[in-house]
C-alpha cells in the first residue's frame, strides 16, 4: 500500500486522494476551489477512518493549488504510516 501511495503521489498528489478513496472504505474526501483576487486556494477534507483532517493549499493556478493542499495533507495525516499500520500486506 505504502508503495502505490508513493507512487500515486509522486504523479498527481491531489488526485492520489481521491483514488485512495475509491480503493478503501474507511476513506473519504471532498474539495473545493475557489480565487481570491491574486491566488487560487483548494481546501481538502479527508476523513481516515474515525478521523478527520482539513488543509488548504495556496498556488497561483489550479493546478498549484491542488498540489499545495495534497502534499500538505500528506505530512497531516500522516499517510504512510496510517496505510503501514492499516494495512500492512494489502496490494492495490
Amino acid at each position: 500500500m505504502v508503495d502505490w501511495i508513493t507512487e500515486k503521489a509522486n504523479k498527481n498528489v491531489f488526485s492520489m486522494w481521491f483514488l485512495l478513496s475509491t480503493r478503501l472504505k474507511n476513506v473519504s474526501v471532498a474539495s473545493w476551489t475557489c480565487e481570491t483576487f491574486s491566488d487560487k486556494l483548494s481546501l481538502l477534507n479527508l476523513q481516515l477512518g474515525d478521523k478527520n483532517y482539513f488543509t488548504v493549499g495556496y498556488g497561483s493556478s489550479n493546478t498549484q493549488a491542488r498540489k499545495d493542499a495534497g502534499n500538505k495533507m500528506l505530512i497531516e495525516a500522516s499517510i504512510f504510516e496510517w496505510a503501514d499500520k492499516n494495512y500492512p500486506d494489502y496490494r492495490i
